[in-house]
């Protein structure tokens, strides 16, 4: 099928491994003549040599693992940038082309970066590299992005659609894993017409939609040209849909601006939070007592002596034998000795985090439910004596 809806520009799908990012993105044509494919995906190989074998020709394919393996086992970063993806990129842009699909593009931004801060002298003149290793950190991936945004523009003024895969990573907050984000740079929340995060659908094969940038359409009206939004926040594609492009593509005639969204185009706060790039208020009042305990912790270690014994040591004399003192030692304890995470402690007492904050002075009644909700487990986990 082809996309119905006249986007133009820049689109970035992600999502996790095997959600299907390749396959939409590939979808957008029903012609593999129109699609320059740029392959950095260890599985695309096979599918390309699937697709070949039906009788489908790209109008240009370069598997960029082949290009790597050319310069040995450890290239450096200059060598990727310098030897992999500029060539790359002037070879596609020889010509004007219809859709270009880079697939996944981590290597050029993290070439981009790494080439950067290996040669700082090199781009003196754009900034001074000055300051604390955060200071200088943060320079460098400014440059990066500056180089990585002068490649996304080339290729974008050679075609008609350009469309940039990523992974996902885990997002840290604090030193605390909070939860996951695109593995794309800030440069993608700037330039591109839409942005998609595809999830696993129990619903259908097509995979979820939630919308980190929704596309948009001009509409005249008496106050003049205004833009409104075409999707929702979320699309739940059914077993009727072969593609998202055929569920994005039923909101062209009813743009979700006329109409209240339903329960199943609102994301769920979990999904809000993640297209939003914030934390739930859970979340939230989580990371900050973690953080404001490990503060603590480091303020007391430096009001000590000199000679005191390494942090975990401290941590274990600290801690109760029997009883945890405060939250974040139940949820620690939890974890050691009865193997549950905090999403299950939280299941098991039946409330949530600010509402355990709230009632600290329970710790042992909340102690006792969990040893015995974990003993409850596993004595049903264990296979019954015969008689």
């Amino acid at each position: 099928m082809t996309i119905k809806v006249p986007y133009r520009g820049i689109i970035e799908i992600v999502g996790d491994h095997d959600t299907g990012k390749t396959i939409a993105a590939l979808q957008t044509t029903n012609s593999t003549k129109d699609v320059v494919f740029v392959d950095d995906d260890v599985k695309g190989e096979g599918t390309v040599r699937q697709m070949k074998e039906t009788g489908m020709e790209f109008d240009l394919y370069i598997d960029l693992s082949k290009e790597r393996a050319k310069l040995g086992e450890t290239p450096t970063a200059s060598q990727l940038l310098e030897n992999v993806v500029l060539p790359t990129v002037r070879k596609i842009i020889e010509k004007r082309r219809k859709i270009i699909v880079w697939d996944t593009w981590r290597i050029v931004y993290q070439s981009a970066r790494g080439h950067v801060e290996r040669n700082q002298n090199q781009y003196s003149h754009v900034v001074n590299f000055r300051g604390n290793s955060q200071i200088i950190q943060g320079l460098i991936s400014k440059v990066a992005r500056m180089i990585e945004l002068k490649i996304l523009n080339e290729l974008k003024d050679h075609c008609d659609l350009l469309i940039i895969t990523h992974h996902i990573k885990d997002n840290y907050v604090g030193g605390i894993a909070v939860g996951k984000i695109p593995e794309s740079s800030n440069t993608f929340s700037e330039v591109c017409n839409m942005r998609m995060w595809l999830r696993r659908n129990s619903r259908s094969k097509v995979p979820l939609i939630l919308f980190l940038k929704r596309p948009s359409l001009p509409k005249a009206s008496t106050a003049g040209i205004r833009f409104v939004n075409i999707v929702p926040l979320k699309i739940t594609p059914t077993e009727k849909h072969q593609s998202i492009w055929d569920a994005i593509a039923e909101y062209e005639a009813r743009p979700i601006e006329s109409r209240m969204p339903t329960e199943e185009e609102t994301p769920t706060a979990e999904e809000l939070a993640a297209i939003s790039g914030t934390l739930t208020a859970e979340q939230k009042s989580y990371v900050q007592s973690m953080i404001e305990f490990n503060k603590q912790m480091e303020k007391d270690l430096l009001e000590a002596d000199e000679n005191i014994p390494p942090m975990a040591e401290v941590m274990k004399a600290a801690a109760p034998k029997d009883v945890p003192a405060n939250i974040l030692q139940l949820i620690s304890m939890s974890r050691e000795k009865l193997g549950l995470d905090m999403a299950q402690v939280q299941d098991i007492l039946e409330l949530s985090y600010p509402e355990l904050l709230k009632r600290q002075d329970e710790l042992p009644e909340f102690w006792k439910a969990l040893t015995e909700r974990k003993e409850i487990m596993i004595a049903a986990s264990k296979p019954k004596k015969k008689k």
